[in-house]
């Protein structure tokens, strides 16, 4: 799973960096906040 959204940041880091990097963001904070 963990696989799949990291190639999948790839992907779209190769389309768009901006994009990408704000979804990486999101995901994070989704999980950080999850995890507490």
């Amino acid at each position: 799973m963990l696989l799949s959204e990291l190639s999948l940041v790839v992907l779209l880091h190769r389309l768009n960096p901006i994009i990408a990097n704000a979804s990486l963001s999101y995901s994070l904070t989704l999980r950080l906040r999850i995890n507490v």
